[in-house]
């Protein structure tokens, strides 16, 4: 008998074993959940949300207009399995696998390979610690790639540090700010890190890099943080993307006592309380929807699992949300047309993008259709941080795929790519996360 709650039926792994298994997501009085059975190991449920409606509506647009598997443009490299931090929440279990360091020849190979520009994230576990990092951000730009650096701002606490990245070439740098409170950092990073992290924001500032500020959240830890540090984000024009992260059940960050993981639904509710309401969960859901619809158009790669909103700054200071800019209630409705269409075709599009230019229009944003023409072309030829006016803050509430969330159908449009000496390239990130908790899981058995 079908279950009158089933949403969609896909594929997820067993986290014991990590096998693959049936899933179904489904709705259930307290919320949106992944349920699925290891025949071996017993049943799983992971929350995916407690807004059912917001959910479902989302889940329509995006199954709907993200069919088709576009082109990868966006890798993750794994630099190096170093690092100068044991974060207790780590992804990547750093200082522990005797992997060497991913070679420049074979980075160069593999930008070489590919016809169109590619976005390289240079990245895990602390690609600072590479001492040849200045060759590796000059060979890629040379190539004529957007290079990005994720750092958790140790070594770019030096400002000359940071100075010789900026002459390689660096122009966006993505930096681990979980708060400004060191009982914070002893939790979640494992010593005190305040000094650093300020550190680092003044000299990104100073040198005018275009900044991304990802705040990982646990549960219980530092959500009274959200506040401070997306109005720290705001009134810095250098800063162009602020995401809450979700901690997930991968690397080290399983091994955590309590169960403080968190989905991008879960992560939005808390940043509204926190905001006491100044971002709401139906505006976010509104513009995703938007979003989503633009990406489809421009063919553009992205997670399910990666929700966005758009801020807008004020030249007296401070900032809005979006919808005083966007009628999102018109825009919402092109949507819901253009997903219902059968013939979303050339004409078809057009008719969505007038009425999305009429939804800004509607509130007098005439400005705002010339800034969002320049960020349309961020989805054609790469999300450079160069290019995003600096009126404009991209917010993203994200989790990454762990082998409780697993969806095989979210994974396998990922919105990046990745390349490493253990898993060698994988077009979806998401994937890697798992083959790679399949590899620690048969080391740990051998032993």
């Amino acid at each position: 008998m079908i279950d009158a709650g089933l949403i969609r039926r896909t594929k997820s792994v067993c986290p014991t074993c990590l096998q693959e298994i049936p899933a179904d997501v489904v709705e259930r009085e307290s919320g949106i959940y992944l349920m699925k059975e290891c025949p071996e190991h017993g049943s799983f449920s992971q929350i995916l949300s407690r807004r059912p409606s917001d959910f479902r509506t989302k889940t329509n647009v995006y199954f709907s207009l993200m069919k088709d598997s576009y082109k990868q443009k966006d890798f993750l490299v794994r630099l190096t399995e170093r690092c100068n931090l044991n974060c207790p929440i780590c992804l990547a279990s750093p200082n522990k696998q005797p992997i060497p360091d991913y070679p420049i020849p074979k980075l160069e190979k593999f930008a070489d390979s590919k016809s169109h520009r590619l976005k390289i994230d240079l990245m895990t576990a602390e690609p600072t610690m590479r001492e040849d990092l200045e060759d590796i951000i000059r060979s890629m730009r040379r190539r004529g790639h957007l290079v990005a650096l994720h750092t958790n701002g140790i070594r770019i606490a030096e400002r000359d540090y940071l100075k010789k990245l900026v002459d390689a070439g660096i122009t966006e740098v993505h930096l681990q700010l979980d708060s400004f409170d060191d009982t914070d950092y002893r939790v979640i990073r494992g010593r005190p890190l305040k000094d650093i992290k300020e550190k680092a924001l003044e000299n990104l500032e100073a040198l005018d890099v275009k900044t991304s500020l990802i705040m990982t959240l646990l549960a219980g830890v530092n959500e009274d943080q959200i506040s401070a540090i997306l109005e720290y984000g705001m009134s810095h024009k250098h800063v162009k993307e602020i995401f809450f992260l979700g901690c997930r059940v991968l690397g080290d960050g399983k091994n955590l006592a309590d169960s403080p993981y968190l989905m991008p639904d879960e992560v939005i509710d808390i940043v509204e309380r926190q905001t006491e309401g100044k971002i709401t969960h139906a505006n976010v859901t509104r513009f995703q929807k938007i979003y989503f619809a633009l990406l489809s158009i421009f063919k553009v790669r992205k997670c399910f699992y990666v929700q966005h909103y758009l801020a807008v700054r004020k030249h007296i200071g401070g900032w809005e949300g979006i919808e005083k800019w966007v009628d999102l209630i018109t825009a919402e409705h092109a949507v819901d047309r253009y997903v219902e269409g059968q013939n979303r075709g050339l004409l078809a599009r057009f008719k969505f993008l007038l009425s999305l230019f009429w939804s800004i229009l509607k509130r007098g944003g005439l400005v705002l259709i010339l800034i969002l023409a320049r960020l349309s072309r961020l989805f054609r030829f790469g999300f450079d941080l160069q290019k995003v006016p600096d009126r404009m803050v991209l917010l993203g509430f994200v989790t990454t795929c762990d082998p409780y969330n697993f969806d095989v159908e979210v994974a396998q449009n990922c919105g990046k790519g990745e390349i490493s000496m253990d898993q060698g390239e994988q077009d979806s990130g998401g994937l890697a996360n798992i083959y790679r908790e399949r590899m620690f899981l048969k080391q740990n058995l051998k032993a």
